[in-house]
């Protein structure tokens, strides 16, 4: 869980001094059932998930309390194969930045706003979250 390494640096004391134990519950969802059903006191999940809770009606807006945040992370991010020919990354780049009614389609599927375009390095703080200490 690297949220570990994080959180005690944020709040200045070791994981354990907070939370009696950890496991991992294998997602973010599997976490915030464990959560609402009292299995455990505290969970590390992704706000996009909690948000969908909401949406659904799972959980209400006063029903949980934020303890931490970690910085911003992109979000579900798309890739190219290196193997995939220079000319089909452009279109394909280009056909989802461009708006069209299938894109925006796509988006509101996606409970999203737009595409936008990151480089690796949008992606250090998350990677430095990731690297043991």
């Amino acid at each position: 869980m690297w949220t570990a390494w994080e959180f005690p640096d944020s709040a200045g004391r070791p994981l354990h001094q907070h939370f009696d134990g950890q496991i991992y519950a294998g997602s973010h969802d599997r976490a915030l059932d464990a959560l609402l059903e009292g299995r455990v006191g505290a969970a590390f999940v992704s706000s996009v998930r909690v948000d969908e809770y909401l949406r659904r009606g799972v959980i209400s807006i006063d029903s949980l309390r934020v303890l931490w945040r970690s910085a911003p992370i992109h979000y579900d991010p798309f890739v190219f194969s290196s193997e995939l020919c220079q000319q089909l990354k452009t279109r394909v780049r280009e056909l989802m930045l461009e708006r069209s009614p299938e894109m925006e389609t796509f988006l509101r599927s996606r409970r999203a706003a737009r595409i936008i375009l990151v480089s690796h390095q949008a992606y250090q703080p998350l990677l430095q979250l990731m690297t043991p200490h």
